[in-house]
């Protein structure tokens, strides 16, 4: 059974507010994660170094 229109538009606007939380979300956990990443990154390049 072919959905109409307006049913289809509805499902896609819900698909959509679905996706754009999600993408908040995405954004937000990247942006706590960040300092974190900073100083692992920085851990890495010490630990890359030779020793003196």
């Amino acid at each position: 059974m072919p959905m109409t229109q307006p049913h289809a538009e509805k499902e896609l606007d819900k698909r959509l507010g679905q996706l754009s939380g999600a993408t908040d979300r995405s954004c937000q956990t990247l942006h706590e994660a960040a300092p974190n990443l900073g100083m692992l990154q920085t851990l890495a390049e010490a630990l890359a170094e030779p020793a003196k």
